[in-house]
């Protein structure tokens, strides 16, 4: 990474007044303090984070969220922005969605206790934190309730943390709120085991109120002298966003597998091109762009096996491009409308994706990075998941075994974009 590492003596538990959880990765050079936000045991983010800090201090701006639950820590907070999938099955007569989703905040933060609450407003700083809660309810013919929940880290949102989907909280529609408060117990306990567990680097702990708020200098971290890093301290006000961005093909790549318990069935596209342009200041507005794999790059590693999946399967002779044409990029958060530097944007990528001669929708949960590389240009890092269907319409057979998994492939796409 080409930084310094120090270990300091916080005396008799000093702490900067602007650190409420530990650990906390802060980058200074001459040109500033930055804050990383990010999984701490991602270390590519990491060395992402460092390098864009050295030529772009990190603005002071704050993030403001409306409607999430919240639990205020001494210091800081832990906020979880909720998703209310439409009712499914049969609502009842007089049905209002607006009020059942302000219930279902409501009854959530009832059932999750602990200073858990509501709030209207929020203004998050960089060392607060955030676990999206999705909940997906159901309602049979026969009035019984089903309440299928998920939790995700804000540091990625292709995985969760906590899935209750295999396991619904079921129940009488007339006692929703009973249900409601289960629902919300399941949910802190799993944010809880997300803060308290290292396993994948949300964890933390809370700066109690009796540490001293001290600034950086009294701990003996004052800034560096001599000139401002690369970019000068004017770097984040004369930035201007790139509209069109072109993927990095070195740093690019598109892995695929069954599922389970085909799983071992696995490859990859090993040459893939594309283009992505964004809105102005990096908005949503008028993005889109195409990505492309090469059929006849596509590899499961044993040679036989990719004879047969180039020729007979995939016909590349008579198909030798396979592409996704990008129609529209929108963020699944509504606070946020734009990519930030350093700072994971959860987006959809919706839009057509065209092979063998066939063309089928296609949506795409992505998460965007800004960054600024090495090289000190500035690049897009984007990360997706998706599943695609083979049998139906391409009339791919997978391997033996359950059709489900068999007649499904799973993607992971690691797109990265530099600006053109």
């Amino acid at each position: 990474l080409g930084a310094e590492f120090r270990s300091v003596d916080a005396g008799d538990g000093a702490v900067p007044a602007s650190v409420g959880i530990t650990p906390l990765i802060v980058f200074q050079d001459a040109g500033g303090r930055a804050v990383y936000q990010g999984r701490y045991r991602t270390l590519d983010r990491v060395r992402n984070f460092i390098s864009t800090a050295r030529v772009m201090p990190q603005g002071g701006a704050s993030l403001e969220r409306r409607g999430l639950l919240v639990k205020r820590l001494p210091r800081s907070l832990v906020g979880a922005p909720v998703k209310v999938t439409a009712l499914g099955g049969e609502p009842p007569d007089g049905f209002d969605a607006g009020a059942f989703e302000q219930g279902v905040r409501a009854g959530l933060a009832a059932g999750m206790g602990g200073g858990w609450s509501v709030a209207d407003r929020v203004t998050l700083d960089r060392d607060d934190r955030l676990f999206y809660v999705d909940v997906h309810p159901y309602r049979d013919a026969a009035g019984t309730l089903s309440l299928a929940l998920e939790v995700y880290s804000q540091f990625h949102c292709h995985d969760p943390v906590w899935s209750g989907l295999a396991e619904p909280i079921t129940g009488p529609w007339a006692e929703r709120d009973r249900l409601l408060r289960a629902a919300g117990a399941r949910v802190v306990e799993a944010i809880e085991a997300a803060v308290a567990s290292p396993a994948l680097g949300d964890g933390f702990d809370a700066v109690g109120a009796p540490a001293a708020a001290v600034g950086f200098a009294a701990l003996g971290l004052t800034l560096p002298e001599g000139p401002a890093s690369a970019g000068g301290a004017g770097a984040a006000e004369s930035f201007a966003w790139p509209k069109g961005w072109t993927l990095d093909p070195a740093a690019s790549s598109v892995r695929f597998a069954f599922p389970a318990p085909l799983d071992g069935y696995s490859g990859e596209a090993a040459e893939v091109s594309g283009t992505l342009t964004l809105g102005a200041a990096g908005g949503f507005g008028g993005a889109g762009g195409r990505v492309d794999a090469d059929p006849a790059s596509v590899t499961m590693g044993e040679p036989d096996l990719d004879s047969w999946l180039r020729g007979s399967a995939l016909k590349v002779g008579e198909n030798p491009r396979a592409w996704f044409d990008i129609a529209s990029v929108s963020s699944t958060d509504a606070a946020v409308d734009g990519v930030r530097i350093g700072q994971v944007t959860p987006v959809v990528w919706r839009g057509t994706f065209h092979m063998m001669g066939l063309s089928v929708p296609l949506e795409v949960p992505v998460s965007v990075e800004a960054y600024v590389g090495a090289e000190g240009a500035p690049r897009l890092r984007c990360e997706a998941q998706w599943t695609l269907g083979i049998a139906e319409p391409f009339g791919l057979d997978g391997p033996p075994g359950p059709e489900e998994a068999s007649s499904t492939l799973r993607f992971v796409g690691v797109f990265e974009f530099i600006a053109q």
